[in-house]
């Protein structure tokens, strides 16, 4: 029953001391009835005040009211503004009869629109619409960020969703165009934060396709177009009932006609990728939106959302004015000085205390927790909280979180921790997830626990093949980022290298060993001492966060798990524009799976860092890595800071 309180109260768990003021104030009372009684043996006229017989009473009362306060009610609602980082992207979807063709599994349209479910699971908060074009461009869904919606009104697409009739890409565009202007009108957007991808088996330059192409020119609106089909086979075209269409006793024939789409997106300053009929997970519209689309400005605007209003001060005001009337009510002692009662000092103990100490430091944590995965296999979250709880953090940094996965038997591993720091007293309860990918089911990515609620919350889709992100949250001091760098396995000088993972020449060579997945499919690690050339994926993300970095004003804390040893060249790069706060000479990573080769265990690449600029803001107080090996193949790092400003951190 308590528990399900938790809707009106943000720590239901203290309420659970209101029943022990009854108890507290009958051993007062019992206490100064005994000590009123050996008074009265001495003096028979002893003065009773009766001002004093509502002292108890008023520090019940005073009492009740801390303790309501401090389990901090909330109803009604509130409005809290949120800000929401997006871009608008138009699909548009050719239903022609020719994409009934079978060269793509089952045929073309359905295979297009198996990727757009793709594509609408890598959306992360963008808003989207569809359209359906033949003869003409058709609506099907205005820009939306509600992806059942837009699932719902893909799964009823066909070859009559639009007027039947000779392919017109220049009436999707219109149309496409269209929507973006409803949506700039609407919230005042920019339209060069808009894009458009068209999906497509081709068709000719007739018709107003290149000007309507110019058009999204002008507007800053690029068009990604899609091939779908054997651009050199054709292939037969079926109707709706999968019979042959035909055409004066042939049989109708269709194959990918790619100079139109090329042209398209050439002038749209956009990209034209040939989909044809692979069926790679390279190829997918998913892949194609996180990739192409990062050259698409996102719009930061803010967002009202109804929360619970926090009520309490109703509480804390008149609690705190009784326990200073039933002070005022103490009896005199030592001259005439008064001393608070006992009671009165341990109510103002049980505040929940969200200050920090009263020189502003604090502690700040980063912790790869491998899913909550032990040594055993087996699933642990509660010895992570545990270990965590022990050091009393303002900022934890997480890598390596599930949330919902199969794996975790589809646990919300946030909410179970914060669960857990309540239980354990720690109120770091306040949570950012971002995800990275999507995974068993769920997802995978970083997250932030932090005691104060982050004024702004930004991720920094850090691309690359393996993808990654950086997770940034404002606070009033300070922007603290967490990331999990990408494992990358760089080549000897005569290696040959994987395919699917790029490089890029670098004018010097350098030695240093680091480790990464090489062919996933084979599960396969090999170790590197002498390379002339570095991961590009890696090099990429850190200019992304240097950029980001120096464009704050406040201090910037990059925290995390960055693959990558003191003295490294990916290290050093990092090094141009952050200080790193933690041990380099520590194990931070010890290898408990026995998946990493032996002379990679035990080695230092988790680490906590803060802008250069604002180096010398801070004390550092001490600094370790937290001996556990029992849950994760990471250890926990910290670092104890100390702001150098006149004001303490609060």
């Amino acid at each position: 029953m308590l528990w399900g309180l938790g809707r009106y109260f943000l720590y239901p768990y203290v309420l659970l001391a209101i029943p022990l003021v009854p108890v507290l104030l009958f051993v007062c009372a019992f206490l100064a009835a005994r000590r009123r009684k050996a008074v009265r043996r001495l003096m028979a006229d002893a003065p009773d005040s009766l001002l004093r017989r509502f002292q108890l009473p008023l520090m019940g009362v005073g009492l009740i009211l801390v303790l309501l306060a401090a389990a901090r009610p909330r109803w009604g609602k509130a409005s809290e503004k949120v800000l929401v980082t997006e871009r608008n992207v138009v699909v548009a979807l050719d239903v022609s009869r020719s994409m009934l063709a079978r060269d793509v599994r089952p045929n073309r349209l359905e295979r297009a629109k198996s990727d757009i479910v793709d594509l609408i699971d890598s959306l992360d908060g963008d808003r989207c619409a569809l359209v359906a074009f033949r003869r003409s461009g058709v609506a099907l869904s205005p820009l939306t960020a509600d992806e059942g919606f837009l699932r719902d009104s893909l799964k009823s697409v066909s070859c009559v969703s639009a007027p039947a009739g000779e392919t017109d890409i220049g009436g999707a565009i219109s149309a496409s165009l269209k929507l973006i202007s409803q949506a700039d009108d609407k919230d005042g957007s920019k339209s060069r934060r808009s894009a458009i991808i068209i999906i497509s088996d081709g068709g000719d330059l007739k018709g107003v396709v290149l000007e309507e192409a110019r058009k999204a020119k002008e507007r800053g609106v690029p068009i990604f177009t899609i091939g779908i089909g054997d651009p050199d086979k054709p292939s037969p075209v079926f109707d709706e009932d999968g019979d042959y269409v035909m055409h004066e006793g042939e049989k109708v024939m269709s194959r990918l006609e790619e100079d139109c789409l090329r042209k398209v997106a050439v002038v749209s300053g956009g990209r034209y990728v040939p989909l044809a009929t692979a069926s790679t997970a390279k190829t997918t519209l998913g892949d194609i939106y996180r990739n192409l689309l990062s050259q698409v400005e996102t719009q930061n605007k803010e967002e009202e959302m109804d929360v619970l209003a926090e009520k309490y001060v109703w509480f804390l005001v008149p609690g705190i004015a009784f326990l200073l009337a039933a002070a005022m009510l103490s009896r005199g002692r030592m001259g005439g000085k008064r001393k608070m009662p006992k009671a009165i000092l341990l109510s103002l103990l049980i505040l929940p205390s969200f200050a920090f100490a009263a020189d502003g430091s604090f502690k700040m944590m980063t912790y790869n927790i491998r899913h909550g995965e032990t040594s055993d296999k087996g699933f642990d979250l509660a010895r992570c909280a545990a270990v965590i709880s022990a050091e009393k953090p303002r900022f934890v940094a997480l890598q390596e979180v599930d949330m919902h996965t199969g794996r975790t038997g589809r646990t919300n591993t946030c909410a179970e921790l914060e669960r857990m720091f309540r239980e354990n007293r720690l109120c770091i309860t306040n949570w950012n997830f971002s995800r990275a990918i999507r995974f068993d089911g769920g997802e995978y990515g970083v997250a932030l626990f932090s005691r104060e609620k982050p004024l702004r919350v930004d991720t920094l889709k850090l691309g690359g093949e393996e993808p990654r992100v950086l997770l940034m949250c404002e606070f009033e001091d300070c922007w603290v980022g967490v990331t999990h760098l990408p494992l990358r396995f760089v080549p000897q000088k005569n290696l040959r290298f994987a395919p699917h993972m790029p490089s890029v020449p670098f004018p010097e060579a350098s030695t240093e060993i680091v480790a990464e997945h090489i062919a996933l499919a084979e599960k396969k690690l090999m170790l590197a001492r002498e390379y002339n050339r570095v991961s590009w994926d890696f090099l990429a993300s850190v200019l992304e966060i240097e950029v980001l970095a120096r464009a704050k004003t406040k201090p910037v804390f990059l925290t995390g798990d960055w693959n990558s040893q003191p003295g490294s060249r990916f290290v050093g790069k990092i090094k141009e524009f952050m200080s790193i706060l933690t041990p380099e000479d520590a194990f931070t990573f010890h290898g408990v799976l026995k998946k990493y080769p032996a002379e990679f265990n035990g080695k230092c690449i988790d680490y906590i860092a803060v802008d250069s600029a604002h180096e010398k803001s801070y004390e550092v107080l001490s600094r370790r890595v937290v001996e556990e090996r029992l849950v994760s193949d990471h250890a926990p790092v910290v670092v104890e800071l100390k702001p150098l400003a006149a004001a303490a951190v609060r």
